[in-house]
């Protein structure tokens, strides 16, 4: 029960910081109404995650070989975490700002607001699948 605690108080801890930097730049660039395609990439993201824990849970993982894939890819999952936390621990928050600059650079547009909800998205559900896979 505790393991589950700590490894879901982490996970949420790393989707909170990266949609807080997403929310507070895009507040402080005077870009609000991007914002609804932050919470649309976070709901998405949600919503595939309690998917993938359905799917996971009516398979009813028996396999001592199929839970060893799983590991495998738990680990590959805190592998490349670790060394993309590694590289840019530093440099996250303006890591994330420049993205989003370059996404709006060209106002907004549906292709602005598109990437927002695709990169909110994408960092989310990698959280999310993470949690399922060692939960």
């Amino acid at each position: 029960m505790l393991e589950s605690f700590i490894i879901t108080l982490r996970e949420g801890v790393e989707i909170a910081l990266i949609i807080g930097i997403l929310l507070v730049y895009l507040q402080k660039t005077q870009k609000l109404g991007m914002r609804w395609s932050v919470f649309a990439g976070l709901t998405a993201a949600i919503l595939v995650s309690l998917t993938a824990t359905i799917l996971m849970e009516k398979m009813a993982v028996d396999f001592e070989l199929f839970e060893g894939y799983l590991f495998f890819l738990a680990a590959i999952f805190v592998t490349t975490m670790i060394l993309w936390m590694w590289r840019t621990a530093r440099h996250i928050k303006k890591e994330i700002e420049q993205k989003v600059d370059e996404v709006v650079a060209k106002g907004i547009t549906w292709k602005a607001h598109a990437g927002i909800f695709l990169f909110s998205f994408l960092m989310v559900v990698r959280e999310g699948i993470e949690t399922v896979i060692f939960l």
